[in-house]
């Protein structure tokens, strides 16, 4: 046995639980973002930011180019800003004044600290043995740098690789579960282990295949692997007592690798992220990795800013684990859904993916999805040609037979996906690309590399056009982030530089009151826009709850006889769904009873949630078009009251300074709208998880003779029970949600255009007091601004 006991190795039991949306929001200290939020001393020049794609080898010259446009343009900016911040912090602001100036202050300092070249998240998203791993190392040009095993299970967690062009070593960060974390799925995992079925007389099997005994054989795996086969034999407090023999450089939170050669950093990488045999002899934390981030020295064919990551198909059993599986499913700008050849989107599980998928284009980040096809060049000709319709050409070449078996699957799976997506989400454009399928051949590719003999060229397996597409992604990104960093940065330095530019009278306060006036209505209006349009929500979540009532038993059906389907050890796989409040994840299988039972109402609201949301194209139902219009309407306001006082030269100057403050407000606004779209979009099972929480922890409880018929009974029962009101209040729920997002809305437009105004149009209280010279940060960010737009 490797464990010995020893309370003080554990830490402090007492440790507060992370929450899902403490997780969200603090795990992944990024290098970008640290640098970001440390900040300057007040008074020295900042540092020159590290960019990310000038001297970057993955990009072709002309693509440098545009990279090294956009990047001083970025560094410019930020410096600029950094510099007036800290001038306004050096000046000693007089008391009837501060108020207003803390407003400035507030808006410089969120520009300085506001992360404007985001990393490009691409989910490579796959069931057990697609062949992910093989894919992304393919990627990266690193033949065995993530584990790969073919069928079998391999990733234990979600890996991140990224590069940085300054590396010089290899680097990982593995994030381990806090020891409260560790103990709460410890708790669950002795469960699974020793609760036992009166009428249940097989003992498990280590190596049973069978998916029904999957979570209890992961749950053996996990304590031997951590304590030693002896721990099977111990309750959950001496469990609790063991010491894990966790190694020199970890800190018991986080444990970091740093290697020169590439082949020993994989070897010292493999054991956490590989849910391998207990018995092999090396320090194995696998269990307790929470995720983990890979960095690689300069590469050739990987941007820096692009994230690569490997997500498992099916998420953890571990509440933490899965809620960063969906975080970052949710934070993916794309996903490529990876399917093998032999079985594209033929299995349920793929299904399944895809309409995980489909739920993050809704919900999340996601904007694109494509479908990669693995293993592209596993035929044999005699087999093709034999299976070729009647009148089909027979081929003599491999080649050509892999090319033309290649073309009918793109055709083929375009069309299946295509259908799905106009069945789920009928007005989204995506649907309508050519370029949603591409069949690769990661076993091809590297024969090329290596002047092995091979049926296809290195074009033909697809990879150099994966890296193209990811290429491409990366700039398109890098542009749009860039143009709004420069939007918000530019507008709050012409808003400024109208301090130092002139001298107001008292009439200006006429114009103020006057605005003020426009504004409360304009704002009222706007909030019955939004109101009314987010009302338009009410018929498909009122349908959605009507197919919800109407289908739950069935819909629970699914997920319990699915659960339930063996003769032997089901009675564990449903008690751990109850441990987890509703949710029962394998290696190869994902069931979720609350997200099914909320799937008919997704099913009703995904396309008009979606249009809700969407910033593509402005659509009557958008929420943007509102806000568009709301926008257009101050503007036309304070262009009529200043040219009612005057029209000349000074007046059209502020008018235009004003238009681009309200431009910078507003993409603070939508930042804000797509923060909150996703809590509106998990409103739904979260408030189903909450109605049926009491009922999981009550089944979880049975014990004794027919445990597993009577949890069945607890749930169905409380579902029957609950179904009269449980979907009606997750209605209600997500109601409220959008309710928050329209008062949040109204509430900083109210706070930041009304400020705005009052700064703008009653400077007359400024006349005695200098405020910093800036001028000169303005004429480079103006200049800058031109260029852009």
């Amino acid at each position: 046995m490797n464990a010995a006991t020893n309370d003080s190795e554990l830490g402090d039991d007492n440790e507060q639980a992370s929450t899902s949306t403490h997780i969200a929001s603090t795990e992944r200290d990024h290098t970008l973002q640290e640098e970001n939020e440390t900040g300057f001393p007040k008074g020295k020049t900042p540092r020159k930011r590290r960019l990310y794609g000038k001297q970057d080898k993955a990009f072709a010259e002309e693509e440098k180019k545009k990279l090294r446009f956009y990047e001083d343009i970025e560094s410019k900016t930020r410096q600029n800003i950094m510099k007036v911040y800290n001038k306004f912090n050096e000046f000693q602001i007089q008391d009837r004044i501060k108020t207003k100036i803390s407003f400035i202050i507030k808006k410089l300092k969120a520009l300085e600290e506001k992360r404007s070249l985001d990393p490009v998240y691409i989910g490579l998203f796959g069931s057990t043995g697609a062949g992910k791993s093989s894919l992304l190392n393919a990627i990266v040009k690193k033949e065995f740098f993530l584990p790969v095993s073919g069928e079998n299970a391999c990733t234990a967690c979600v890996t991140e690789v990224k590069k940085e062009c300054r590396a010089k070593t290899y680097k990982a960060k593995i994030k381990l579960l806090t020891m409260q974390e560790w103990h709460r799925e410890l708790e669950i995992l002795i469960e699974l282990c020793n609760c036992r079925d009166d009428n249940d007389e097989s003992e498990d099997v280590e190596d049973d295949d069978d998916d029904d005994l999957d979570a209890v054989t992961i749950a053996r795996k996990k304590i031997k692997t951590l304590y030693g086969e002896s721990a099977l034999k111990l309750s959950y407090n001496e469990i609790k007592r063991l010491k894990i023999n966790f190694p020199k450089h970890c800190n018991r939170d986080v444990i970091a690798l740093s290697e020169n050669d590439e082949k020993s950093f994989c070897e010292k990488l493999r054991p956490y992220i590989k849910a391998g045999n207990y018995e092999e002899k090396t320090d194995k934390l696998w269990p307790l990795v929470k995720y983990v981030e890979v960095t690689i020295p300069d590469s050739d064919v990987l941007p820096e800013g692009v994230i690569l990551l490997d997500i498992p198909g099916t998420g953890d059993a571990n509440t933490e684990r899965d809620a960063m599986w969906k975080k970052y499913i949710n934070e993916c700008s794309v996903i490529w859904i990876i399917s093998s050849w032999e079985r594209a989107m033929g299995k349920n599980s793929d299904l399944d993916i895809l309409k995980e998928s489909i739920s993050a284009l809704s919900g999340g980040m996601c904007s694109e999805i494509i479908l990669v096809v693995t293993k592209s060049d596993d035929i044999k000709l005699e087999e093709f040609n034999r299976n070729q319709q009647h009148g089909k050409n027979q081929f003599t070449s491999i080649n050509d037979a892999i090319i033309e078996s290649n073309k009918t699957k793109k055709i083929k799976e375009t069309k299946r996906i295509t259908k799905m997506l106009k069945r789920k989400l009928p007005n989204y454009e995506i649907r309508d690309k050519t370029d949603l399928v591409y069949t690769v051949s990661a076993k091809a590719y590297w024969d090329k590399e290596k002047g092995r003999t091979t049926n296809l060229t290195a074009e033909e397996t697809e990879i150099p056009e994966l890296r193209e597409y990811i290429r491409n992604i990366c700039l398109r990104q890098k542009k749009k982030m860039i143009e709004e960093y420069v939007k918000e940065c530019f507008g709050i330095l012409a808003f400024i530089q109208i301090f130092s530019s002139e001298k107001n009278t008292q009439e200006t306060d006429g114009n103020y009151s006057h605005l003020k006036t426009i504004l409360g209505e304009q704002l009222k209006y706007l909030e019955e826009r939004i109101s009314k349009n987010f009302d338009e929500m009410e018929k498909p979540l009122s349908e959605g709850v009507a197919d919800a009532e109407k289908s739950y038993k069935k819909n629970r059906k699914t997920v319990l006889c699915s659960i339930t389907g063996s003769n032997q050890g089901f009675h564990k796989q449903l008690r751990a769904m109850c441990l987890n409040n509703g949710l029962h994840v394998s290696s190869i299988v994902r069931y979720d009873l609350n997200l099914t039972l909320a799937e008919p109402i997704y099913e009703r609201i995904n396309n008009s949630f979606r249009n809700k949301f969407r910033i593509d194209h402005e659509t009557r139902s958008a929420l943007k078009s509102d806000l568009t219009a709301f926008q257009t309407k101050i503007k036309e306001e304070i262009h009529n009251v200043l040219k009612a006082k005057r029209e000349d030269k000074n007046t059209m100057h502020k008018q235009n300074v004003l238009n681009k403050m309200i431009d910078a407000i507003f993409v603070g606004i939508q930042r804000l709208i797509t923060e909150e779209k996703e809590k509106i979009y998990k409103s739904l099972w979260i408030s189903i998880q909450n109605d049926l929480k009491p009922k999981y922890k009550e089944a979880a409880n049975i014990r004794g003779k027919d445990s597993c018929k009577q949890m069945q009974i607890i749930l169905e029962t409380a579902t029957d029970t609950l179904s009269k009101n449980m979907f009606k209040n997750a209605k209600e729920a997500m109601k409220e949600e959008f309710s928050n997002l329209k008062g949040k809305i109204i509430q900083l437009l109210k706070t930041d255009i009304s400020t705005t105004l009052e700064l703008a149009l009653c400077l007359h209280e400024l006349d005695t007091f200098q405020l910093p010279d800036i001028s000169e940060q303005y004429k480079e960010v103006e200049d800058i601004y031109s260029k852009l737009f």
